[in-house]
C-alpha cells in the first residue's frame, strides 16, 4: 500500500531485520478460535474500529509453541484497541484478536524478524568455505590424507575466529534474513 510502504521502510532503517506489513480488515463480530505465534516481534497498530487482543503467556512447558494453538487454560492479558492505538508482541508469544459487534477493525501488522543463529552460522559458514576453498591446498585436497586434512581445516576456522569480524557477520545475517534466510 502506498501510505504503509514509507512507514515500513522507516521502521526497517531502525532495526536489524526482516520486515513485512500486512492490512487486516476484521468484520464485526469476527473472533479467531486459535491463537497464532510468529517467529518474530510485531507491531500492531489499529487504524480503524476497535478490537481486542488476547496474548497468553507462552507455557513453560511448550517454549516453541506451533503455529496455531488454542490458549485457553494458559494465563492471558486482555489488550483493547481503539484507532490509533499501538500494541508491540514479544516474539512467540501466542496472540489472538476478537472484533466486537460495534463495526469492523482495520489494523497494520508489522512483522520484526530478526536474524536467527541459523543466519549467523550459515554467513560464517558461508565465508569459511569460500576462503578454505578458495586456498592452493584445498584444490590439492586429493593428496593431503584425511587426518591432515581434518587438521588444516581446525586450524583455518580457529585463524578465521580470531579474525572474525563480528559487525560484517551481523550486517551479512541481516541481509540474509531479509533476502529470505
Amino acid at each position: 500500500h502506498p501510505r504503509i510502504r514509507p512507514f515500513v521502510q522507516q521502521l526497517r532503517s531502525a532495526f536489524d531485520a526482516e520486515l513485512h506489513a500486512s492490512v487486516v480488515l476484521s468484520p464485526s463480530g469476527y473472533a479467531e478460535r486459535l491463537a497464532g505465534t510468529e517467529p518474530a516481534h510485531v507491531l500492531v497498530l489499529q487504524l480503524e474500529g476497535e478490537a481486542e487482543w488476547t496474548l497468553a503467556r507462552p507455557s513453560p512447558d511448550e517454549p516453541d509453541a506451533p503455529a496455531r494453538i488454542d490458549i485457553a487454560g494458559l494465563e492471558a492479558e486482555r489488550v483493547p484497541l481503539r484507532a490509533g492505538d499501538g500494541l508491540y508482541i514479544p516474539y512467540g508469544r501466542p496472540h489472538r484478536v476478537d472484533v466486537g459487534d460495534g463495526g469492523n477493525s482495520l489494523h497494520v501488522v508489522v512483522t520484526v524478524a530478526e536474524p536467527t543463529v541459523q543466519d549467523v552460522v550459515n554467513v560464517i559458514a558461508g565465508e569459511l568455505a569460500r576462503r578454505i576453498g578458495s586456498t592452493e591446498r584445498a584444490k590439492r585436497h586429493h593428496v593431503i590424507p584425511a587426518g591432515q586434512k581434518a587438521g588444516w581445516v581446525r586450524d583455518q576456522i580457529a585463524q578465521y575466529c580470531t579474525e572474525l569480524d563480528l559487525e560484517a557477520v551481523c550486517a551479512a545475517a541481516v541481509d540474509l534474513r531479509r533476502n529470505g534466510g
